[in-house]
């Protein structure tokens, strides 16, 4: 997913509902598609059924944001 702010950020996503936990790669694959595509990103964010490894974890900050399903109230 890619989506505009008003402000004009631009944040790039994507989403995993698998049984294991999201590695780095699943990143890296985003940042690579973002480059090949030309597209400045200010923030990533990952959503995820299982969480995440604690590789991917340690790298959460101001441009990356991590979500599991616990995040959200259903």
């Amino acid at each position: 997913m890619l989506v505009e702010t008003k402000s004009g950020k631009v944040i790039a996503g994507a989403c995993k509902y698998t049984n294991s936990k999201i590695k780095k790669s699943v990143l890296t694959d985003l940042k690579d598609k973002c480059t090949k595509a030309k597209i400045d990103v200010d923030m990533f964010v990952l959503f995820s059924k299982k969480g995440y490894t604690s590789e991917l974890k340690s790298l959460k900050g101001d441009t990356l944001k991590l979500f599991t399903l616990k995040n959200f109230n259903f």
